[in-house]
């Protein structure tokens, strides 16, 4: 939960809002990482979107003992949570959009 809200490791959720939000990671942070993907926002970036994430969201979660990919899969389909963009038909195109730009831009 530390890396989808409050930027502990960067989960995806977290570059999802980040994005939807309108923050971009600094230009090039991610030119010479091996993952092209796990881009990060400027600290500053980083607060104002937790600070969003505290003031916005209201979080219910299920306890397991290890990761259960079958459960969370059902689940996605069950409710098609429109910021999730991974297997998800429903999601919204302005996050994939967004998550993209920020990829590239990282990238750069």
């Amino acid at each position: 939960m530390k890396q989808e809200l409050i930027a502990k490791g960067h989960g995806t959720f977290f570059r999802s809002i980040g994005a939807i939000l309108g923050f971009t990671p600094p230009r090039g942070s991610l030119k010479d990482k091996k993952n092209k993907y796990n881009y990060k926002f400027k600290k500053v970036d980083e607060n104002d979107i937790i600070q969003f994430n505290s003031d916005n969201l209201l979080v219910n979660y299920i306890i397991t003992k290890e990761r259960d990919e079958a459960c969370e899969e059902y689940l996605i389909q069950k409710y098609r949570p429109i910021i999730n963009i991974d297997k998800n038909p429903e999601v919204l195109s302005i996050v994939r959009e967004k998550r993209e730009l920020c990829r590239e831009i990282a990238n750069r």
